[in-house]
């Protein structure tokens, strides 16, 4: 299904959803888009190779909806990742602003009219909102504080007090062309990280929509961000090393070490919690950054104190048990190490 839309026409948002394996979901999605009260879209639907009936199910849907026919470009082709699934889109986008919708998702009806309006009177580069986290059995509200400083954004990025997501921000296109801004085709973790901490480091004019208006899915047990294998870790570091890449000889890398530090921190401590308590993955995750080690006793990271603490007395084979725990943080290790 291609759009009727002139190569040469310019919708005032292009959205890009990239869809792999979400049969269960993706109706929703796709519904939530069509039902949008922002009329001039550009809808960019890549089904990655499902081997499901997703892409049956987005055909259907978007039957339903004559009058936004004209305005989906919907493609089919083999696996290529997520990565190079958003890429693709970014070529095919010609609006004036661009957001990502994952096809797990959904968003509010009026999740692309808000963000484009307060872009426009704020003639901003970045919109963010806030969101819903969406659990099993409850929907948590994650409301986002964004500084006017483009470097103060960031370092709320690499510290996670914003989200690192490319579907809470709308991005004016032409920022992605000036700054040469890409998808890292083959890494499939961690991509949407480097993106948002590109765009935001090259920004001149953030603002914000104090406004819920899009629901992440974390009930979905088989997308991507609740699996980390090998490949996903390996990805994370090297998308780690490309972001001091692009900061070396910058007075910048200097400024925003410490968070840099953190987010190394936060990796290490992302590699343990997926390590099931092996001790030799626990020994490989303190290895990915052994310079840092000795600022662990002062970071905040109490789960990554107490792993050391294990590796440093030799008693990693506790780790199992204490993982296994929910309540470690709680009481014992508090009090250890408060």
């Amino acid at each position: 299904m291609n759009s009727t839309m002139s190569p040469n026409y310019i919708p005032k948002v292009s959205v890009i959803v990239p869809v792999y394996n979400t049969e269960r979901y993706v109706e929703r999605a796709i519904i939530s888009l069509m039902e949008q009260t922002l009329d001039d879209v550009q809808f960019i639907i890549i089904d990655d190779g499902s081997k499901d009936n997703s892409l049956n199910i987005i055909k259907q849907v978007i039957a339903r909806y004559p009058a936004r026919q004209g305005q989906v470009t919907l493609i089919s082709r083999e696996n290529r990742g997520v990565a190079a699934t958003r890429a693709q889109g970014m070529e095919l986008a010609t609006g004036d602003y661009v957001i990502h919708l994952d096809s797990d998702d959904w968003a509010e009806l009026n999740w692309l009219e808000a963000l484009y309006t307060k872009a426009i009177e704020d003639n901003a580069d970045v919109v963010v909102c806030n969101f819903y986290s969406v659990l099993k059995k409850k929907q948590l509200l994650f409301t986002q504080t964004i500084p006017e400083d483009n470097l103060e954004c960031v370092r709320m990025l690499l510290t996670g007090n914003i989200s690192n997501m490319n579907w809470d921000k709308m991005v004016r296109r032409g920022l992605f062309e000036e700054h040469k801004i890409q998808f890292h085709v083959g890494y499939n973790m961690g991509e949407d990280f480097l993106i948002t901490f590109l765009v935001l480091f090259n920004s001149k004019i953030i603002t914000h929509v104090d406004s819920g208006l899009y629901f992440y899915n974390k009930s979905n047990d088989s997308s991507l961000t609740s699996y980390y294998s090998e490949d996903s870790f390996s990805s994370l570091l090297t998308i780690t090393a490309l972001l001091e890449d692009y900061l070396q000889n910058t007075p910048e890398l200097h400024s925003l070490r410490n968070e840099i530090n953190h987010f190394k921190l936060n990796t290490i401590s992302l590699r343990i919690i997926h390590s099931a308590g092996h001790p030799h993955d626990i020994e490989m995750a303190f290895s990915l950054y052994p310079e840092l080690n000795k600022l662990i006793y002062t970071s905040e990271f109490k789960m990554l104190k107490v792993m050391y603490f294990l590796k440093k007395s030799k008693l990693l084979y506790l780790a199992k048990y204490i993982l296994a725990a929910r309540v470690f943080k709680i009481r014992v290790l508090t009090y250890m190490f408060k």
